[in-house]
């Protein structure tokens, strides 16, 4: 009994199946049907959403628009009177005028059946033009998409080679002494290259750098309204196109960003390293594209001054740390000789004969 039922269910061709949690879900035709209309609004309105524009919009066909077609053909296919001419018939003694207005019926019947069947085909054939012509598209897509991959490997494998020569040297004058880099910078060093031997030498201990500031250091660094932050943003806000600038903005999260000085000093440090590295990285960008050559010069300069700023602020903070602890043994220093000096001078006087 199984067996012949899931045969009859397999040759069935009002229906169709699926497995789902190893159980078979039948869907008769008029089901059928519905699912086919919910899919195709769903992925009409996903291609809607992506098209964006009001006018692709229109052309994009729903299952109400189908509809709406179908009952307008199926109306313009029968005689407006056809229902009068069938209950006369149904209803009347038999005489030829009866019979003529039945054949002519029966021709109109045959003829839409020949129609839809043609309409079908023509409408088949329309719809594989348009896919084929949408495969062709997806093709073309497809090699330009591996064409544009192949150049950017070569691009890659060309810069590799020229960037380690220039990683050698950079690598061997970032270890020489600070002096001796600022001299070779006043020589030969371009800012794009300073970039490089400052981010070499410094990264990985940028944190560490800026912790050593005290808080109010600190704090006075994020408050200053002339800070680089802000002028940089302006900077990058008025440029053109002034919409492609403004989702780079965005994307890279380059804001004229606030930061609350009530959060702990770990916070406002990673928030100071983030906005450097959303900066590098949009001066990485930009440099690929080897256009905005101003505007990757801007940005160059104002990670310079970043890094140098705290750099500086750093160091001079711990040295006059280091000035202040060296004052204060000194005065510790001095107050013990001078509790020495007055003790042996009490000691004197009680040593002396009355």
């Amino acid at each position: 009994m199984n067996t012949n039922t899931e045969t009859n269910d397999e040759s069935d061709p009002n229906t169709f199946t699926w497995s789902y949690n190893n159980s078979i879900i039948k869907i008769m035709d008029t089901e059928k049907e519905e699912l086919k209309k919910s899919l195709l609004n769903k992925t009409g309105i996903k291609l809607k959403k992506l098209l964006f524009t009001d006018m692709n919009s229109i052309r994009i066909k729903d299952s109400s628009d189908i509809d709406d077609f179908i009952k307008i053909t199926q109306r313009a296919l029968y005689r407006s009177d056809e229902d009068t001419m069938i209950n006369i018939y149904n209803h009347s003694d038999d005489n030829e005028n009866n019979e003529s207005n039945i054949n002519d019926l029966n021709q109109n019947y045959s003829l839409i059946e020949k129609y839809l069947h043609n309409f079908k085909s023509v409408m088949n054939n329309e719809v594989n033009k348009i896919i084929k012509n949408l495969l062709i598209k997806q093709e073309k897509l497809k090699e330009l998409e591996e064409k544009k991959f192949q150049n950017k490997i070569v691009k890659i494998q060309q810069n590799y080679k020229e960037t380690k020569i220039e990683t050698e040297y950079l690598n061997k004058i970032s270890i020489l002494p600070t002096d001796i880099i600022r001299l070779i910078e006043s020589y030969m060093l371009t800012p794009e290259i300073r970039l490089i031997l400052i981010k070499q030498k410094y990264d990985n201990e940028m944190f560490n750098i800026i912790n050593k500031m005290n808080v109010k250091t600190l704090n006075t660094i994020i408050r200053n309204p002339s800070n680089e932050r802000r002028r940089i943003y302006t900077y990058l806000r008025i440029q053109e196109p002034i919409q492609y600038f403004k989702d780079l903005i965005y994307e890279y999260n380059i804001r004229e960003s606030y930061v609350r000085i009530s959060i702990k000093k770990p916070f406002k440090i990673k928030h100071i390293i983030d906005n450097m590295n959303n900066h590098y990285n949009l001066l990485k960008l930009l440099q690929n594209t080897n256009k905005y050559n101003n505007v990757c010069r801007e940005i160059t300069i104002y990670l310079i001054k970043c890094y140098n700023t705290y750099i500086y602020v750093s160091n001079r903070k711990i040295e006059q740390n280091i000035i202040k602890i060296n004052e204060r043994k000194l005065n510790r220093q001095s107050t013990r000789q001078q509790q020495k000096q007055q003790q042996q001078q009490q000691q004197q006087l009680e040593n002396q004969p009355e």
